[in-house]
């Protein structure tokens, strides 16, 4: 199955928090899953799948 991916502003939007948000949980590394595409430091991509686990994991 092939797996959506994000971009840091879509998980923001989905997840209804800032963008600077989902930089400090990348930085963190609370979005376990989520890599960089392209070349330098590259920009992210956030698989669905892991929007959906930390979804799952913080209605806990």
């Amino acid at each position: 199955m092939k797996d959506d991916l994000f971009t840091i502003r879509e998980t923001a939007a989905v997840l209804h928090v800032s963008v600077k948000t989902i930089r400090r949980m990348l930085k963190s590394k609370r979005l376990r899953g989520a890599f960089r595409v392209g070349a330098g430091r590259g920009d992210w991509r956030i698989p669905a799948s892991t929007i959906e686990a930390y979804k799952r994991k913080s209605a806990a």
